[in-house]
């Protein structure tokens, strides 16, 4: 078991766990467990994973999704939505929903390279991801608001922007 002595953020956290995963395929999820921890074996049981993906995201915004959500949260969801895109060409429905599922030898690769500690990690994963030429498929989900997040809206969302500011100017020749 992995234990921080403090808190050093989401992304630090998920980096060091899954550089000292064994596991075949890693599972990454929230821990207000917003999603069943199995709902990645409805993704293999209904055929929707595909042979020539090695990163599955799970979208609230996937056509398919069953969510239940706040009208503030989906507003905040669309608004950071746009500002990756207009920051970084992204065009995933959904990049911040915590359950995500990596083969191990990709996940290592990908996550080694990750220098974002807090919840922008995401993003860096898809960029890496896609310098690397390696596809991630995004996934429909069952989804429901937890309240009582740890996240504070008028701080966080300052936060985050500041540290996409950061990845961007990391990968401005890249992009």
């Amino acid at each position: 078991m992995l234990k921080n002595y403090r808190n050093f953020r989401k992304g630090y956290s998920l980096r060091k766990g899954i550089l000292h995963s064994r596991a075949n395929w890693i599972l990454t999820s929230d821990i207000d467990l917003s999603v069943n921890i199995n709902q990645y074996q409805k993704w293999f049981l209904n055929k929707t994973s595909q042979k020539n993906y090695f990163i599955y995201f799970a979208s609230r915004n996937h056509p398919n999704s069953i969510v239940e959500k706040k009208f503030s949260r989906y507003l905040l969801g669309q608004i950071f939505r746009f500002l990756i895109y207009f920051l970084f060409k992204i065009k995933f429905y959904d990049t911040q929903c915590g359950y995500k599922l990596y083969k191990n030898t990709i996940a290592k690769k990908i996550f080694s390279k990750l220098k974002d500690d807090r919840f922008a990690h995401d993003i860096e994963i898809i960029l890496i991801a896609s310098f690397m030429k390696i596809l991630i498929k995004e996934m429909p989900v069952e989804w429901v608001h937890k309240n009582h997040s740890k996240v504070n809206i008028f701080k966080d969302i300052f936060i985050m922007f500041w540290d996409l500011l950061i990845i961007k100017k990391r990968f401005l020749n890249k992009i």
